[in-house]
């Protein structure tokens, strides 16, 4: 169990409060981490030369190995992130006062930037997923003539798009670099006969935004399409939408990207997906592909359709119950190194203690915002996010056990392992683990170490000093650990 307490992560075992030794450092990465926020993917590339002990075989201890091969290369990460609701918005805590139709545990502008320091600063997400109702920007069909606009009947006010837009300073500020909106339905008027009216309505948005400062890099077309609330919309549909939204998008100058389709499976978008990939006219205006993780399957066939047509693979709205938060540890791993996935999103940035599918909770007390709560994801998301920035590349990873999974990634010259350890029969306390360093990554001099488990938040371990081009470690059962090569 976690709590937070004047910005630190602090421990709860059996009723005693240890402060985790990262309390205090910058942007929440260890102060022993130099660097831990830069981005660059490849760079500063040596051999085993740089190593005293170079060329020295391997030896046949007994460890578990992962044997990383930094030569061979995957996907640029392109950031962590969360859908976000607004603090006011009564469906975020369950609360509501009828005279002003607003939530009543709203937390103070102090509490509120807090919290959002708690998320993009120390957990360092740089991406913010918005959800408006489309059902009420243009709550009537403004005119007859879908290439003429009439921006006077939309309303964009609180939910609809301004609440979100006054987020915008305070996220950007603490390293936001990817927002989009993914409209949960239709306007009550509009059906799947006229396309043009959607991308119409599409265009006035993404025109209210750019116009106030913040030009929307991508656009969802629609959140979760194939369920009865996204419109059971069909792959034909948003083909025929991408096609012309793209185009207006393009001769207006924007230089949003279109995101597909954000179903609530894969096997859900994989048969859209062929739809609108298909189409070359369509196709040239995707900038990713993205889907929901509420049942497992086509995975595979979308990382396919991805690679067919390099354009990345994105996984936008997924949470677990806090007691199952290590299969998020494992679908972090799964998303990441079998699936080819850039991106990943979760559920909900913040929300009230109505729920648990956030990452940082709110506790609401009487009606009024108490205090926040951090759920084991919180720490288990920071493993990544803290430390694999946008634009690192992750590189081959290979492990002698199947219950140990890892990833490796270089980001300019720095080295970055994450070993997920799962439960083996036998072994009831933890792996040694041996780490071998291929050529053609950074050189690697010391390892900084930071794990979090069952009863662990981003707990810094001693450094390790590398003379030769292995590292060896300890892993927990269930437990994520992140180790981050460098000079």
């Amino acid at each position: 169990m976690f709590e937070r307490l004047h910005g630190c992560a602090r421990l709860l075992l059996a009723g005693v409060v240890v402060l985790s030794a990262g309390c205090g450092s910058d942007r929440g990465v260890p102060e022993n981490v130099a660097g831990g926020y830069s981005g660059g993917g490849i760079g500063g590339v040596t051999g085993e030369s740089c190593y005293n002990g170079a060329g020295q075989n391997a030896p046949s201890d007994g460890l578990a190995v992962i044997t990383v091969n930094p030569a061979t290369r995957y996907q640029t990460m392109q950031g962590f992130g969360a859908s976000m609701k607004l603090f006011d918005d009564p469906r975020t805590t369950g609360t509501l006062d009828p005279a002003t139709k607003r939530g009543t545990a709203v937390p103070s502008v102090v509490d509120q930037g807090t919290i959002l320091g708690e998320l993009y600063t120390d957990l360092g997400l740089t991406r913010v997923r918005f959800v408006p109702d489309g059902s009420g920007i243009e709550p009537v069909n403004d005119n007859g003539d879908p290439q003429v606009a009439d921006p006077t009947k939309f309303d964009f006010a609180w939910t609809q798009g301004d609440g979100q837009l006054a987020l915008m300073p305070d996220l950007t500020r603490r390293g936001v670099t990817t927002w989009f909106a993914a409209p949960l339905s239709l306007e009550k008027w509009m059906t799947p006969s006229n396309p043009a009216e959607y991308a119409e309505w599409a265009m006035v948005m993404l025109h209210h935004w750019k116009d106030r400062g913040y030009e929307m890099p991508y656009f969802s077309l629609e959140n979760e399409p194939g369920t009865i609330a996204g419109g059971n919309l069909t792959g034909e549909y948003l083909r025929d939408v991408a096609k012309l939204l793209g185009a207006r998008i393009k001769a207006d100058g924007l230089k949003t990207k279109l995101v597909v389709t954000d179903d609530a499976t894969p096997a859900d978008a994989y048969p859209r997906l062929q739809i609108i990939l298909a189409d070359a006219d369509a196709r040239q205006y995707i900038g990713a592909i993205a889907y929901h993780l509420y049942a497992r399957g086509d995975e595979s066939r979308i990382k396919q359709l991805a690679d067919q047509y390099a354009i990345p693979v994105w996984m936008t709205d997924f949470s677990t119950a806090d007691a199952d938060w290590f299969d998020w540890a494992t679908a972090l791993h799964d998303l990441i190194a079998d699936d080819g996935v850039s991106a990943v999103d979760y559920k909900w940035a913040f929300s009230g203690d109505v729920e648990s599918s956030q990452l940082v909770r709110m506790v609401v007390g009487n009606g009024h915002y108490v205090r926040t709560f951090h759920p084991p994801q919180y720490y288990t998301m920071g493993q990544y996010s803290r430390f694999v920035r946008p634009g690192a590349v992750r590189v081959a990873a290979t492990s002698s056990d199947p219950q140990l999974k890892a990833t490796a990634y270089v980001d300019g010259s720095k080295l970055i392992v994450i070993a997920t350890f799962v439960s083996p029969p036998g072994i009831f306390f933890e792996r040694r683990v041996r780490i071998e360093l291929g050529a053609g990554g950074p050189c690697v001099r010391r390892a900084d170490i930071v794990r979090s488990s069952a009863g662990e938040g981003w707990l810094e371990l001693p450094s390790v000093s590398v003379d030769v081009p292995r590292i060896i470690t300890s892993l927990p059962i269930r437990s994520v650990t992140t180790i981050v090569g460098q000079r």
